[in-house]
């Protein structure tokens, strides 16, 4: 903080106190705005060897959507793996990649024939 100027460097909840002399005043602040995390494909068809670019969209309490960078995980990383939303189907079989950002998760169900 900087003479009143507080710059959010990650999500979460925290109390700034400020102090001038006798005089002191506290401050809550929650980072985390984010209402809900979603992706623009939540099914996917894929053939082994196949590439399939998806978007993950948060929406922020205040209405507005933003293309985020969200952490990619597979529930079987050698059947089908995920990056930034690039997903690589390498074994026939079920996957669910979960895609987290904050503390909102959402699901994409891919099969891969």
């Amino acid at each position: 903080m900087n003479k009143g100027l507080v710059t959010a460097v990650a999500a979460g909840k925290t109390t700034i106190t400020a102090k001038y002399g006798s005089q002191m005043v506290t401050v809550k602040v929650d980072v985390d705005s984010l209402k809900y995390l979603q992706t623009d494909i939540v099914v996917v068809k894929m053939k082994v060897g196949e590439t399939k670019q998806i978007k993950a969209i948060a929406t922020y309490l205040d209405g507005t959507e933003a293309d985020e960078k969200a952490l990619w995980t597979s529930s079987h990383p050698l059947k089908a793996d995920a990056k930034d939303g690039l997903i690589r189907a390498h074994d026939k079989g079920k996957v669910t990649i979960t895609v987290s950002y904050g503390d909102k998760k959402t699901k994409v169900s891919v099969t891969i024939q």
